[in-house]
C-alpha cells in the first residue's frame, strides 16, 4: 500500500507543479540532495559557511528555518547539535509543522565553522521545503501559527464542546447537539496532535498522524451530518462524505508508513470543501438572513470553507 500511496501522492505534487526544495539555495552548499537512508527515511544535508559571521556583525537577528512537514530537523556547528525538532528515528515527536529559529547571539560566539542543517522525513511525500535557512532582522512569527494556535485552537474547541453540553442539554435536539459536541471534541484532538512535544505527551510520528488525522475526519463527519440535521446540506451529500471519511478511517488506522496515512487522510479533502460551500450559497440564497441562528451559521461556515481551502493549499 505504500508504494500506491507515493505514486498518488507524488502524481499530484508533480501536478501542483511542487519542488523538493526552491532553485535559489541562499548561499548553501547541498552536502547530499534528498536519498533514502539505512533506517528508510528520506535525508536533506546542506552546509553554510557565511551565516556565523553575519551573525558577528548582526547579534541581534535571527537564523529562520523552513517549516518542513512530518520531519526532523538538526542544526549543527563543528559536529555540535545546537538545535533539533522531532528526534531523528521518529520515535518522539515535537509536532508537524514547527520550524527551528536559532538568534544570532546564540552563534555569534563562536569564530570558525559552518552551519549544518540536516532534515529527515518520514514521508516521501512531504520530503520538500519552500526555501532555505535565511537571516531575518525580526523575530519570525512562524511557530505562532505553527504551533502555538493549535494549543489555542484545541483549547477553544474543548471549551465550546463542554459548553455546548451544559448550556443546552435539555433544551435542543439531542442528536444535533451530541454531533456538534462530538464534532468539536474530535477536531480539538486534531490540533493537540499537531504540536504533540508541546503537550508533555511522548508519541511517535506515526501514532500522532494517525491519531490527529483520524481524530479530524470522524470529527468532520459528525460536522457534516450536522449540516444535514440542519438542512444546509443534501441527504446524498451526507452519505458520500460519510463513506468517503470511512474509506480514509481504514487506511489511516492500518497503514504502516506516513505516506499510506497522507493517502487516506487526502480522500475526505474535496467533499469537505465542496459541501459547507453548498451549505454557505444555501444559506446566502435566502436572501436577507432571518435570525441570529441563521448569522451565526453563515459567520461559522464562512471560516470553515476558507480554513478548509488554507489546509488544502498547505497540504
Amino acid at each position: 500500500m505504500n508504494d500506491i500511496a507515493v505514486i498518488i501522492l507524488l502524481s499530484v505534487s508533480y501536478f501542483l507543479g511542487v519542488n523538493s526544495y526552491p532553485d535559489n539555495t541562499n548561499g548553501w552548499q547541498i552536502m547530499h540532495d534528498w536519498q533514502r537512508m539505512s533506517d528508510g527515511y528520506l535525508a536533506f544535508k546542506a552546509e553554510n559557511n557565511k551565516i556565523i559571521p553575519k551573525c558577528h556583525k548582526y547579534p541581534d537577528y535571527f537564523v529562520e528555518f523552513p517549516t518542513t512537514i512530518h520531519s526532523s530537523s538538526q542544526v549543527s556547528v563543528n559536529g555540535f547539535i545546537i538545535a533539533t525538532t522531532s528526534s531523528p528515528d521518529f520515535k518522539h515527536t515535537r509536532g508537524f509543522y514547527g520550524s527551528i529559529i536559532i538568534p544570532c547571539y546564540q552563534i555569534a560566539k563562536l569564530k570558525e565553522g559552518n552551519l549544518v542543517w540536516e532534515v529527515k522525513s518520514y514521508t516521501e511525500y512531504f520530503a520538500r521545503f519552500k526555501y532555505f535557512p535565511k537571516l531575518v532582522k525580526h523575530y519570525p512569527l512562524a511557530n505562532l501559527f505553527n504551533e502555538s494556535l493549535n494549543i489555542a485552537a484545541a483549547t477553544i474547541l474543548l471549551t465550546l464542546c463542554l459548553l455546548s453540553l451544559v448550556l443546552f442539554y435539555g433544551k435542543t435536539d439531542k442528536i444535533k447537539l451530541w454531533c456538534l459536541a462530538t464534532s468539536n471534541f474530535l477536531i480539538a484532538f486534531y490540533f493537540v496532535f499537531n504540536s504533540v512535544g508541546l503537550t508533555g505527551l511522548n508519541v511517535s510520528m506515526l501514532f500522532a498522524h494517525k491519531v490527529a488525522d483520524g481524530s479530524l475526519w470522524l470529527g468532520f463527519m459528525l460536522f457534516m451530518h450536522f449540516l444535514y440535521l440542519e438542512g444546509l446540506i443534501l441527504k446524498w451529500m451526507s452519505r458520500i462524505h460519510s463513506i468517503l471519511t470511512i474509506l480514509a478511517l481504514l487506511l489511516i488506522i492500518f497503514a504502516s508508513t506516513g505516506d499510506g496515512v497522507q493517502l487516506g487522510t487526502s480522500i475526505p479533502f474535496l467533499s469537505t470543501i465542496l459541501f459547507p460551500g453548498y451549505a454557505i450559497f444555501v444559506l446566502l440564497r435566502k436572501g436577507k438572513l432571518k435570525s441570529r441562528t441563521e448569522y451565526i451559521q453563515l459567520v461559522v461556515l464562512s471560516i470553515t470553507f476558507l480554513t478548509y481551502w488554507n489546509d488544502n493549499f498547505v497540504v
